[in-house]
């Protein structure tokens, strides 16, 4: 399993986006100095549920590179007091003030475009499309919606981004994780890509084939590599992904049913 690098957020830049959230854009440096680059900063002050949510964005990014879906490099980043002395803006200067210390972080990339959510899917993104399908509904995400999409492309590259309200069923009361349905997974109608894969074969045969690979090993290094600082895991997410890993032809044959 990959190890996220540690860096230092030493200038601001701007801020992205006008929702809740408004993550954050860091010039960044490693722990020599040496300069890192620019990373869109998730900041747990702002982040809904706080620190969980940050919990959420570094398991998803870890499950994101094991299935090979296509993100952002990413990085946590840590803001010290004295930067936010630097920032003119009061309002963000304040809100930057509520996340001092460990926070998740993305690369920041120019160039790129929001996913419209009624754009058609040309064949050759078609595969991974479904793919990321297949992925919310590993890691139980509803955030990814034709009205929200969490998608960035540029020419025939896809980029899946914000995890922070994935693993719903953390919510859900006396759920049975051995029971899978269309219900449970009717959040997927509602997907960015749901129009542009409705009527499509779905090719999910290799993720099928990485789910059943999921070891229990690499689902408990990735919970106990999150730092302490995004809080303790819930039991139930391990437990999740190993039910869905045993129930992984019957998860994909209800994608199917839902975009056919």
């Amino acid at each position: 399993m990959q190890a996220l690098p540690k860096l230092d957020a030493v200038e601001f830049r701007k801020v992205l986006g006008t929702g809740t959230t408004k993550p954050c854009v860091f010039q960044c440096e490693d722990s020599s100095g040496k300069p890192a680059g620019e990373y869109a900063t998730k900041l747990r002050g702002g982040v809904r549920s706080n620190e969980i949510g940050l919990q959420y964005e570094f398991i998803a990014w870890h499950l994101a590179e094991y299935f090979n879906v296509p993100h952002l490099p990413a990085a946590l980043i840590t803001i010290e007091e004295e930067l936010t002395s630097t920032i003119q803006d009061r309002e963000v200067r304040e809100h930057v003030k509520k996340s001092i210390g460990l926070n998740f972080g993305t690369e920041f990339r120019a160039g790129f475009n929001t996913w419209v959510a009624d754009d058609t899917i040309p064949l050759s993104l078609q595969k991974t499309a479904a793919e990321i399908v297949a992925f919310d509904a590993v890691i139980e995400n509803v955030d990814r919606k034709r009205d929200k999409p969490n998608l960035l492309f540029k020419g025939d590259e896809l980029l899946v981004l914000d995890h922070e309200l994935a693993f719903s069923f953390i919510q859900t009361v006396g759920l049975n994780l051995n029971n899978w349905n269309s219900k449970r997974l009717e959040f997927l109608s509602h997907h960015a890509f749901q129009r542009g894969l409705k009527g499509k074969a779905l090719d999910l045969t290799d993720f099928v084939s990485t789910l059943r690979g999921l070891s229990n090993k690499m689902i408990t290094g990735i919970c106990d590599a999150v730092p302490p600082e995004f809080g303790a895991v819930s039991a139930k997410i391990p437990a999740h992904l190993k039910a869905i890993r045993e129930n992984a032809t019957t998860v994909m044959d209800i994608i199917r049913e839902i975009f056919k």
